[in-house]
């Protein structure tokens, strides 16, 4: 049997194109069940009423849990996919950037949380994302159904992989990597990859050290003996970006603040 959780990694729930993306993705999980020969669930949620979708990606494992957890009296094991590697997470420097649950907690609160009868596992950490991208590149099932999108804006509704997202970039830097880029044209566009991969890359080079998504992406290339730009090329194409991207972030930042503090205040008068 396989799942379908709609815990906020979709977008805003008070828009009608979240819920069309969600359906349209649902259907991904529903074609590749249906080829398999396993019965396809979606759940939808009433979370969202009190939970703001965007925390899904510092609570996503909680949420996943919760919903895995509604059907504990029909499940016997549970599958979860890792978010970090057992070495990555031995790894982690806590105090040297922001380390959320999101990315250290799945390994240990995984068995903590199943319950009598149900075992939520979670699976793959002894490979890489990059590992575990290369053993599927070569299934015909993957080739046809892969989809990692994470594009959550009003002009991307259809069950596609936008190939412009941090995500399918990410996947498809991993798949180049294999050699395994056409057999995946049916679900990305390669050639929007192609336009993007020089500048994608460099970024990686210069988020090396901080990032453990672009150091395992970046180790994966070197090892497949593929080109990657050399250090100064890529912080200097990075740096520009920054600078380009500083007015707009200033912005985003000025905005969450007020939000926020608009939001403080409701709940104050609320109370009151």
């Amino acid at each position: 049997m396989l799942f379908f959780f709609h815990v906020g990694q979709y977008g805003n729930v008070k828009k009608p194109s979240t819920w069309e993306r969600a359906n349209n993705r649902f259907g991904i999980t529903r074609d590749f069940a249906k080829e398999i020969g396993v019965g396809a669930v979606m759940m939808n949620t009433n979370l969202f009423d009190f939970y703001r979708p965007e925390w899904e990606y510092d609570a996503g494992v909680l949420c996943r849990i919760a919903s895995v957890l509604v059907f504990q009296k029909v499940l016997k094991r549970y599958y979860i996919s890792n978010t970090v590697t057992y070495r990555e997470l031995a790894k982690l420097d806590f105090t040297a950037h922001h380390v959320d649950m999101a990315e250290i907690s799945d390994p240990i609160i995984m068995p903590l949380l199943s319950p009598d009868g149900l075992d939520i596992l979670c699976d793959g950490a002894q490979h890489t994302r990059t590992e575990k991208t290369a053993n599927i590149a070569s299934l015909p099932l993957a080739q046809k159904h892969l989809n990692v999108c994470v594009n959550s804006s009003d002009d991307h509704v259809e069950a596609t992989n936008c190939s412009r997202c941090a995500k399918c970039q990410r996947t498809l830097m991993a798949l180049e990597s294999a050699n395994a880029l056409q057999e995946f044209s049916g679900v990305f566009d390669i050639s929007v990859w192609k336009k993007e991969a020089f500048r994608y890359k460099c970024h990686q080079v210069f988020k090396y050290d901080t990032n453990s998504f672009a150091q395992d992406n970046v180790d994966f290339a070197r090892k497949q003996g593929n080109g990657l730009p050399p250090k100064p090329v890529a912080y200097f194409v990075a740096g520009c970006s920054m600078v380009k991207h500083l007015p707009g972030r200033v912005v985003r930042k000025l905005r969450k603040m007020m939000q926020s503090k608009k939001n403080n205040h409701d709940r104050l008068d609320t109370k009151v």
